[in-house]
């Protein structure tokens, strides 16, 4: 009989061995699944997120292309209008300076000074100092 129980505690010996054996195989299989499953989806998502990565670069870029297009825009814009209000400026000058000169040739020819010439003939003609702008002139025309 205790040749009979050794063989049994011997069998016992060995079916935990087996069992911790085991245990430790499944162990291992479960750690190895689980780090297998881990990387798959770290893959995974690596490959999401550079997707995602490219789509929000790619609508920032486009973003900032509109934003430097508007801006150039409004600089053109505003330099179309800037040139336009001073020709407007300078056309403005021009036609004022016009309109006194011919102010003054109007005067010149109401109240004409009389000369002669070589040959003793009387002429009309105006002073080049009745046609310049006269100071009280000035100050109306905001020259």
């Amino acid at each position: 009989m205790i040749k009979g129980g050794d063989q049994v505690l011997e069998m016992a010996r060995q079916a935990a061995l087996t069992a911790a054996a085991a245990g430790e195989r499944a162990e291992k299989e479960f750690d190895a699944s689980v780090s297998r499953i881990a990387e798959d989806m770290a893959v995974k998502l690596l490959q999401q997120s550079q997707r995602w990565l490219v789509l929000k670069q790619t609508d920032r870029n486009r973003r900032d292309a509109w934003r430097l297009a508007a801006g150039v825009a409004a600089v053109a814009l505003g330099l179309f209008i800037g040139g336009y209000a001073t020709a407007e400026w300078r056309k403005g000058k021009e036609l004022e300076a016009g309109e006194a000169t011919m102010a003054a040739v109007e005067r010149c020819w109401k109240r004409p000074v009389m000369v002669r010439d070589v040959k003793g003939e009387s002429v009309e003609m105006c002073r080049l100092q009745d046609l310049e702008l006269k100071e009280d002139q000035a100050g109306q025309s905001g020259g």
